[in-house]
């Protein structure tokens, strides 16, 4: 199944915003993880969305975190401490 061009610019559109936001977040944090769960120290590998998308996040800096990828596994394997942490948000 074909894409309509409008379509295909919008999506577009949306990979540029995301990747500028991801940018900006990784800038913020030096390149390190900033979930710091239990003491991480590991250079972030991940954006993060503490607001998922499914749930009207969106691809903006202040919902986002850059993450390694065992705090990302982490956030998504234990919600409870996640939004006690701020890692997840409703």
């Amino acid at each position: 199944m074909r894409i309509s061009k409008k379509t295909a610019a919008k999506n577009r559109k949306k990979q540029q915003a995301y990747a500028a936001a991801r940018l900006v977040v990784f800038r913020r944090s030096m390149g390190m993880c900033e979930a710091g769960w239990d003491g991480c120290v590991r250079v972030a590998s991940h954006a993060h969305h503490m607001k998922r998308r499914s749930q009207g996040g969106l691809d903006e800096p202040q919902n986002l975190l850059a993450v390694c990828h065992v705090c990302h596994d982490l956030i998504h394997r234990n919600p409870k401490q996640a939004f006690e942490k701020g890692h997840l948000v409703r």
